[in-house]
Order: structure tokens, then C-alpha cells, then sequence
């Protein structure tokens, strides 16, 4: 292990792993807060939930009732699918910003010097 690691960068790993565990429990928390609506049908189905996947609210337009069973069916399994699809998007850009710049090569010599390691 180099020098350079031993004499502070391991301090400096902690420090930033410490701050992207920080930055997820606060995006965590952001998306529990979000309200996203997946809707079907033109908007004629609207399921509410939130970046925990817990549905919130379902919405249905009054027309929708008077149609089959099948057809309201498929279109509330499509509106739960377009909001599933809309949190994992929200989920993503949130994490993906945490580490965004961070360059683990450049911060952190983590290379052997020991060439000659077990000698």
C-alpha cells in the first residue's frame, strides 16, 4: 500500500463515504416527501404515490366507471405502471447526483507500491 494512502487518504475515504451516506438518507427522505401521479387512459386514471412506492391516492374519472370491469382494470395496471416508471426516473436523478464529480482514481492513491510484497 502506498505511503500517500497510509498517511491520511484513508481518513479522507471515510470522510467522503460519511458524506454520500449523508446525501442518501437526505434524497431518501426527499422522495418519501414526493408526490408523483402515474396516469392512464389520457388522464382519465390517476394513481398518486410517493418515492417509497406507496400508492397515496386513485383517481378515477366518472366516465371511467360506467366501462367494463376489464377495461377499468387495465387501465389502473397502467397508471401503477406509469407511476412506477416515473419514480424509479425521480430515484435515479436524485442518487445519481451524489457522487457526480467524484473520482475515486484521481482523490485517492490507492495503487500497491509493493512490488516486492510478500519478500
Amino acid at each position: 500500500m502506498s505511503d500517500d494512502f497510509s498517511k491520511g487518504n484513508f481518513g479522507k475515504l471515510v470522510e467522503t463515504a460519511q458524506k454520500l451516506q449523508d446525501g442518501m438518507k437526505s434524497a431518501q427522505k426527499e422522495l418519501e416527501d414526493l408526490r408523483i401521479v402515474g396516469e392512464a387512459g389520457g388522464g382519465l386514471v390517476k394513481i398518486t404515490g410517493n418515492g417509497r412506492h406507496d400508492v397515496v391516492s386513485v383517481w378515477f374519472d366518472p366516465s371511467v366507471l360506467s366501462e367494463e370491469k376489464t377495461i377499468i382494470e387495465d387501465l389502473t395496471a397502467a397508471a401503477c405502471n406509469d407511476l412506477t416508471r416515473k419514480i424509479e426516473k425521480a430515484y435515479k436523478s436524485k442518487v445519481s447526483g451524489l457522487a457526480t464529480g467524484f473520482d475515486f482514481n484521481k482523490n485517492f492513491d490507492l495503487s500497491s507500491d509493493d512490488d516486492d510484497a510478500g519478500n
